[in-house]
């Protein structure tokens, strides 16, 4: 698992902006800031891969595509 470190420049509206301090932003929603956050709060965000989420995404993706190949076929009908 990869974790970055940075602190939270500004909120803008519903988003908040995070400095990276390896250079770079993150624009995520406020939402997800922890309880007490402000700006110039220090946050660590983990990075890690989510295989089965993945998974099921490229399923679903698969499942679309063929509809929409049925779909056009049976149009051309």
């Amino acid at each position: 698992m990869k974790e970055l470190t940075g602190s939270i420049d500004r909120i803008e509206g519903e988003l908040a902006v995070i400095i990276l301090d390896k250079g770079g932003e993150l624009i995520i929603p406020k939402d997800s800031l922890p309880t007490g956050n402000h700006e110039g709060s220090v946050v660590k965000i983990k990075i890690s891969l989510d295989p089965e989420e993945e998974k099921k995404r490229l399923e679903e993706v698969k499942n679309l595509q063929e509809r929409l190949v049925k779909r056009t076929q049976e149009k051309k009908q």
